[in-house]
């Protein structure tokens, strides 16, 4: 059983409406409908962790770990280098912990790559130009 039927057994064993379930957890009665029968992914974390709590659904059953309250938080951990500088990536993040750092990564990554898509193309044209002037 993949994760959507077992959503859908706990269910309709409680004799509960998609609309109810849809309600409870923030969805349209046609998304869960779509989640149970497979339709679209049951991927998201948060969704399965909700609707286990919601349904009484062993979160093991899900393919989640178990119940987050039963252990402390424990930092994330990523491996880098002796002496490597840590970086927003490389950092150590507890759950719940906001990165003050500034911008979010991902405009980071867009704004390096806008800067490189103009100076990278200019040097290379200035290397061909110069090739091409002593021609």
């Amino acid at each position: 059983m993949n994760a959507g039927q077992i959503v859908r057994a706990a269910r309709q064993a409680r004799q509960m409406r998609l609309v109810d379930l849809g309600e409870m957890c923030g969805y349209s009665a046609a998304q869960i409908s779509r989640l149970e029968r497979g339709q679209t992914p049951l991927t998201d974390i948060t969704l399965l962790r909700t609707l286990a709590e919601i349904l009484d659904i062993p979160p093991a059953r899900l393919g989640l770990a178990s119940d987050r309250s039963a252990s402390p938080a424990t930092p994330r951990h990523s491996v880098r280098p002796k002496g490597m500088p840590q970086t927003a990536h490389a950092r150590s993040v507890r759950e719940g912990e906001v990165d003050e750092g500034g911008e979010d990564d991902p405009v980071r990554r867009r704004e390096f790559l806008g800067v490189a898509g103009v100076v990278l193309p200019a040097a290379v044209f200035s290397r061909i130009d110069d090739a091409l002037a002593l021609m």
